[in-house]
C-alpha cells in the first residue's frame, strides 16, 4: 500500500484481503427462508387395554386418556423483524460489556426466538413453545436467524 498526493493505492491483492476481511454480503442474494425444526409435542389419544378396548372411568364411561410422544417437523422462516433485531443488539452489548452473564442471557435468547417463531406459527403459546423445542434447536435457531454468519450462508 503506498499513498501519493492523497491517494491511496493498493494492489490486487490487498484489495482481494479487504474484501474478503469485510464479509460483504449482497443483499440482492440474501433470502428469507422456511428453517424446518423438529417439534416434540404430546397427543392425548384413549387408554385402550391389551384386547384394544377403551379403558374407561367407571363413574361416568368416559374413556381415559394417555399421552403419547410424537413428532412433527415446524416450517419457520427466519424473517428477524428490526424491532426483535435491536433487541438482539441491546441483549448483545448486555453481555459484552459484562451487565449481564451468558446464563442471565438464555431466556432472553429464546424469548427472541419464540417471537421469530410466532410469525410462521401465531397459534403457539409461549408455554407450549417452551415444553416442545428443545434447548438445544433454540440455541441453534437463535444463531440461525440473529447472527453475521446467517447473511454469509446466503451468498451464492
Amino acid at each position: 500500500m503506498s499513498k501519493s498526493n492523497g491517494v491511496i493505492e493498493i494492489t490486487e491483492e490487498e484489495a482481494k484481503q479487504v474484501i474478503e476481511t469485510m464479509s460483504t454480503v449482497n443483499l440482492d442474494e440474501v433470502t428469507n427462508e422456511v428453517v424446518r425444526v423438529k417439534v416434540s409435542e404430546f397427543k392425548e389419544v384413549e387408554a385402550l387395554d391389551d384386547n384394544g378396548e377403551p379403558i374407561c372411568n367407571p363413574e361416568t364411561g368416559e374413556p381415559y386418556k394417555r399421552r403419547v410422544w410424537h413428532t412433527r417437523t415446524a416450517e419457520i422462516y427466519d424473517l428477524v423483524p428490526l424491532p426483535l433485531y435491536n433487541r438482539m443488539v441491546k441483549l448483545r452489548d448486555q453481555i459484552q460489556s459484562k451487565k449481564i452473564t451468558q446464563e442471565e442471557a438464555i431466556n432472553p435468547m429464546g424469548d427472541l426466538v419464540y417471537e421469530v417463531w410466532q410469525a410462521s406459527e401465531p397459534w403457539m403459546t409461549k408455554e407450549h413453545f417452551i415444553a416442545s423445542v428443545h434447548g438445544e434447536t433454540i440455541a441453534m435457531l437463535f444463531m440461525r436467524f440473529f447472527t453475521k454468519s446467517r447473511l454469509q450462508n446466503n451468498k451464492a
